[in-house]
């Protein structure tokens, strides 16, 4: 684990330790810059091809995606 993040995850320390592990294990093997784009691309090009009347589960989901874009953002800057 670099320093860079083990110093970043002090704020990690209110996760249970098995959480914390997967977290930085996450962050270090899945670039959130590259994940981000991706994921946002994927989005973008699924809505495209899905009607505009999706079904409620599809909007919920865009809504909990659009927090972990908000959180991929922030991991960004903070490494």
């Amino acid at each position: 684990m670099s320093k860079r993040l083990t110093s970043k995850s002090a704020g990690l320390s209110k996760l249970p330790p098995s959480l914390q592990e997967a977290f930085l294990h996450f962050i270090e093997n899945h670039p959130p810059k590259r994940f981000s784009k991706n994921l946002s691309r994927m989005i973008l090009a699924h809505m495209i091809y899905e009607s505009e009347s999706s079904s409620p589960y599809m909007q919920e989901t865009l809504l909990d995606l659009e927090g972990l874009f908000v959180l991929l953002e922030a991991i960004e800057e903070e490494t």
